[in-house]
């Protein structure tokens, strides 16, 4: 697991060693290991290095056997040692141990079609001298990130978007096409950014850059495009399971002490059995964290998964004060703002297990493979009530508003009258709206430079590429956007700024085929979620513990919102700070403030969306800021 970067001067000057020294080091806690650079001209490539496999011989740049070829590389591939197999029958010989080593000589093999092979998480770059390309390709799902610019005199590429306001002659300009998506995902899809002029390589896509003719192509490698559907029957479940257990057993290769985070949800818990299954005497770590606020808390059901297993369990109880203090760094931490909380307690755990392991696995990737959202199940239940007349609807929806706030669940009105209110959208639409932290009309009166254009050109990208059932095609586009720009960015952020790396079993290509495949009824149905994993973990949990319902990784953010930050989200958002700013509508946003502080709504979601951005923004640009004028 690494960071990498490089730096090609398209005018031909000859890279200052200062200048690549300088920007590797902006993210060298993805590798505190081992540094290491490589300049040849007017091209630079650096990475930092967190030492998995292979620690004696596998640093980087790594140079092919000719030398025409170099690479730095982020990640793990996972059949590396199949694919040197088949290499070493076409008469390559390997110096090392590394699956570096096995990128590279597969390249020399096969080409671009090298990344169709690989089983993993990863980012690389190869430059090619002969050919005068640099090739750069990244993951099937977007485990590991992948940032690149271009301009007439640079390219650039690295692993983190604050790298960018490292380099010496680098304009960083707030990208204002980029606020609209953000405020309405949660997060900026790729391929864009918060950065103007830096995009986010594609998950599952290549890029090719021809260092003589400043050409830049970008390529889809892999994607699920199945357009059948099947029932659910025995044999298939039972495949499931085994690609399950395979992929799991694949992501234990390391040379380095290796743990399993253990929320005690389906996922991670399945993990922990499967594991076991296949070997009862192996000795397995877990971690796990809970909460001193008990509506929080969950830790008693990785307890008892860890007491029926006999894992060597570790857990650390949080609280409030604890988590909050965090805020502080909570730019160095989310890179790139993303409006998930769950970044905070995800920090916590990775920080808490590097003092044991330097690997954990995670269960990221359940959820849209199977259908673990509630909201899944909503949609069918939505296509119903969208014959009501839409004065009913929102009359209804008005209503729910009306109604005093439980305060067990602050946020359960918030969400039926968004359920209500976007009943009659599309239903791709109606899937994002649901859970957006700003819908269209809200965005209207939030931003001074709201921007329609391209704010469901994301959406409409991966919509045209799957061709399956209209229920799984939601899963689907949760799994290329939500998954990889929110959910994947947070496990990556959080556990690399501890230095600890994150393998996810679940993302594994011929599961996630296998599971699109699959009818959206035999995964989810009506209060029904995770259907099938599931029916899997019936074989080795009690039913109770199975089909409880599902809780995510929850913070008391209302209460703090209300309590312990007030102080400073009114000053952050003071009326003299916002109109300086030229982004917000200073109304509006005191309107979302003062609501929530007075419990009249909980605006949670909005609010921290507009902290993190907030926060990231005064950072790197500050109040005097002179934005992107367009």
């Amino acid at each position: 697991m690494c960071g990498i970067c490089g730096l090609i001067n398209l005018n031909k000057k000859r890279i200052r060693k200062s200048d690549l020294v300088n920007f590797n080091k902006s993210f060298i806690h993805r590798g505190p290991d081992e540094s290491g650079i490589y300049i040849n001209k007017n091209i630079g490539l650096a990475m930092n290095r967190l030492s998995i496999i292979d620690l004696e011989t596998g640093s980087q740049p790594m140079l092919s056997k000719d030398r025409n070829k170099v690479i730095v590389f982020n990640g793990e591939i996972y059949n590396f040692k199949s694919i040197k197999e088949k290499l070493q029958e076409k008469d390559y010989v390997f110096k090392t141990n590394s699956d570096t080593e096995v990128i590279l000589n597969a390249y020399e093999e096969w080409g671009y079609e090298c990344v169709k092979k690989f089983d993993g998480m990863f980012a690389f770059c190869i430059f090619d001298k002969k050919k005068s390309i640099l090739f750069l390709a990244r993951d099937s799902f977007g485990e590991k990130p992948l940032y690149y610019s271009r301009n007439k005199n640079k390219f650039i590429f690295c692993s983190e978007l604050k790298a960018f306001f490292n380099l010496r002659d680098f304009e960083s300009k707030l990208n204002m096409k980029s606020l609209s998506k953000y405020f309405f995902y949660g997060y900026v899809p790729a391929p864009d950014s918060f950065l103007r002029n830096v995009n986010k390589l594609l998950p599952s896509h290549y890029l090719v850059f021809d260092i003589k003719n400043k050409r830049l192509s970008v390529k889809e490698y892999w994607n699920i495009s199945s357009s059948e559907t099947v029932n659910l029957n025995k044999k298939i479940e039972k495949n499931l399971e085994n690609l399950l257990a395979e992929s799991v057993q694949r992501r234990l290769v390391s040379d380095v002490p290796l743990g399993i985070f253990l929320s005690g949800g389906i996922d991670s818990s399945l993990i922990v059995a499967l594991l076991k299954l296949r070997d009862p005497k192996l000795k397995i770590k877990t971690f796990s964290i809970g909460f001193k606020e008990k509506a929080f808390d969950e830790s008693r059901y990785s307890s008892y998964v860890a007491r029926k297993f006999g894992t060597d369990h570790h857990m650390k109880i949080l609280s409030s004060k604890e988590m909050i203090k965090i805020i502080d760094k909570l730019n160095f931490i989310v890179d790139e703002p993303i409006s998930d909380p769950s970044i905070i307690p995800t920090y916590f755990l990775s920080n808490y297990t590097r003092n044991f392991v330097k690997v954990a696995i995670g269960g990221e990737g359940g959820d849209e493979l199977f259908g673990g959202y509630p909201k899944y199940f909503m949609h069918p239940i939505a296509d119903i009530l969208s014959i009501l007349p839409r004065p009913l609807l929102k009359m209804i929806s008005y209503g729910v508003r009306l109604l005093p706030l439980n305060p067990n669940n602050t946020f359960f009105n918030y969400k039926v009258t968004r359920f209500f209110k976007h009943i009659k959208d599309d239903y791709e639409i109606r899937n994002q709206s649901w859970t957006s932290c700003f819908d269209i009309n809200e965005l209207k009166s939030l931003l001074i430079d709201f921007r329609t254009d391209g704010i469901f050109k994301p959406k409409e990208f991966w919509s045209k590429k799957y061709k399956g059932d209209k229920y799984n095609k939601l899963m689907y586009l949760d799994m290329r956007l939500m998954m990889n720009d929110m959910y994947l960015h947070k496990v990556d952020r959080a556990s690399m700024a501890n230095s600890l790396e994150v393998r996810t079993p679940f993302l594994n290509k011929e599961l996630a085929e296998l599971s699109f495949k699959i009818k959206f009824n035999d995964k989810v149905s009506f209060m029904k979620t995770k259907k099938i994993t599931r029916k899997i973990a019936e074989k080795f949990f009690d039913k109770k513990f199975v089909y409880r319902p599902k809780k995510g990784f929850g913070i008391p953010l209302a209460k703090w919102l209300k309590e312990d930050l007030k102080d400073e989200v009114r000053k952050m958002f003071s009326e003299e700070k916002i109109k300086s700013q030229g982004l917000f509508n200073y109304n509006y946003v005191k309107q979302i403030i003062d609501d929530h502080i007075k419990g009249i709504s909980d605006y949670s979601n909005k609010l921290w969306s507009l902290f993190v951005f907030q926060n990231w923004y005064d950072h790197y640009f500050g109040v005097n800021y002179e934005k992107e004028s367009m």
